[in-house]
């Protein structure tokens, strides 16, 4: 029994319905044109029959007297029973009035006053069709019950409805048969996903599959394989971040057990300043790795709001290196290069570009030896993109090591104390905006340049010059 709302009821509900409508509709004027032949054929048979009857009374001569009446009576043997429901009556006419009846069928009623032609008359609670034609003194008239009519009528209908309606079940049924195997590819496909485990994460394949259904089966084969990737990177980074909380955490407990160890033994202020400084350090950057913990799962999950998809690339640039602490010398050792000529809009949320850019400068500073310079410079790639580069004076990396830099949790110095998301979080901001992140050794001198990528918002029109 197909359930209201499914695929293979709402097929049948239109083929069922747009099949009686149409047959239906076939039928119905079918219908009314075999019923008006009808009717005018059993017409033309009452105007037959009358004339048949004036033809047979044409060669006798006319008048009103009885001897003529009863010659009649006695010449018209042919209408003195009535057969297949026809009635006839011939009766003897003066200045339009019935004077007397001649002749008719014994199952004819008396028609006293009645116009030529045809008419529809009740008698006795029956219904009558007739034809009146005049001749001379004598009126001939032939008729038919309206009941026979509808008699016959109603066998012609139930003639046609009954094929019809053993047609319309057996197209039912064999609709019902090719939608049900029609859809039987789209049932194999929901088994076929039906039956993945929750931690299958192996390719899934739809064999024998109608070309009709290949967008479908192409587009889950995508989705799963999407999925299986996020999970095997969530995987991935549920592993490192829980690796590089515990290495925090468990610095913070030895601290405070040597702190406690410190108290009972009565040890120096020193002693315990330096447990504290230690505690308070991996606390730092715990709290450092859980920031950036969440900054990336903000970036990749969240969207951005209307009206806050762009920003001023200069004014951004500069909010940010105006939040570098200046006590311990950061922004001191920052530089800006400023090539731009007017005032740019990035398609980007300011909060996404001051967070790149922090982490970019963050990661230059400190790879960066003890007050080398780091320079920050704002450029027009071209018409569509503009570009902020960061070089610094560190160690460098290699081809190798620039490609696995954006990675979750990479770091290419062991003893760096920093997360090891700041380029991932920089690489998924681009992603996001449609931008890049580029990062190349300094071809000058040790170091390297990370520069970020970004479309403009609106590109500004080409300014003609007449000379």
């Amino acid at each position: 029994m197909p359930i209201r709302g499914s695929l293979r009821f709402r097929l049948l509900a239109t083929i069922g319905i747009s099949t009686v409508l149409l047959s239906g509709a076939t039928s119905l004027w079918m219908f009314r044109a075999v019923q008006s032949e009808l009717t005018h054929t059993l017409d033309q048979r009452l105007t037959a029959s009358a004339r048949m009857v004036a033809d047979m009374l044409a060669p006798r001569p006319q008048s009103a007297d009885s001897q003529f009446a009863d010659a009649v009576a006695g010449a018209l043997p042919a209408v003195a029973p009535g057969t297949d429901g026809l009635a006839c009556e011939i009766r003897l006419m003066s200045g339009g009035k019935a004077l007397r009846t001649i002749a008719r069928t014994v199952d004819s009623p008396r028609w006293n006053d009645i116009a030529p032609g045809f008419s529809t008359q009740t008698l006795s609670g029956e219904r009558w069709r007739t034809y009146s034609l005049l001749l001379g003194n004598l009126r001939v008239t032939t008729a038919d019950r309206v009941s026979v009519r509808s008699m016959l009528v109603r066998d012609l209908a139930f003639t046609a409805l009954l094929p019809f309606s053993i047609a319309f079940l057996g197209v039912m049924a064999m609709i019902w048969f090719g939608v049900s195997h029609g859809l039987a590819p789209l049932e194999r496909v929901r088994k076929i996903v039906a039956a993945r485990s929750p931690g299958d994460d192996h390719p899934i394949s739809f064999p024998d599959v109608p070309s009709e259904l290949l967008p479908l089966t192409s587009t889950i084969e995508q989705l799963v394989s999407r999925t299986s990737a996020a999970v095997a990177r969530e995987r991935q980074f549920t592993d490192a971040a829980a690796h590089e909380l515990r290495t925090p955490l468990a610095g913070v407990k030895l601290h405070l057990q040597v702190l406690r160890m410190a108290i009972d033994l009565q040890s120096s202020p020193l002693e315990v300043s330096t447990s504290l400084d230690l505690a308070q350090s991996d606390v730092g950057r715990m709290q450092h790795v859980l920031d950036q913990l969440l900054w990336l799962a903000r970036v990749e999950t969240s969207a951005s709001s209307a009206g806050e998809d762009r920003c001023d690339a200069r004014g951004t640039a500069t909010r940010v290196l105006n939040e570098l602490s200046s006590g311990d010398g950061k922004r001191d050792r920052v530089a800006s290069h400023d090539t731009l000529i007017d005032r740019v809009e990035a398609a980007i949320p300011e909060t996404l570009l001051a967070m790149a850019l922090r982490n970019l400068l963050d990661n230059a500073l400190r790879y960066s030896p003890a007050g080398s310079p780091v320079v920050l410079t704002l450029a027009r790639c071209d018409r569509d993109t503009v570009s902020f580069s960061i070089e610094d004076n560190g160690p460098g990396m290699t081809d190798a090591q620039i490609a696995e830099a954006p990675r979750r949790f990479w770091r290419g110095h062991n003893d760096s104390e920093g997360s090891g998301l700041g380029l991932a979080i920089v690489a998924a901001i681009a992603q996001r905006v449609q931008g890049r992140l580029v990062l190349a050794s300094r071809a000058d001198r040790a170091g390297l340049c990370a520069t970020l990528h970004v479309p403009c918002a609106h590109p500004p029109a080409k300014i003609e010059t007449s000379t």
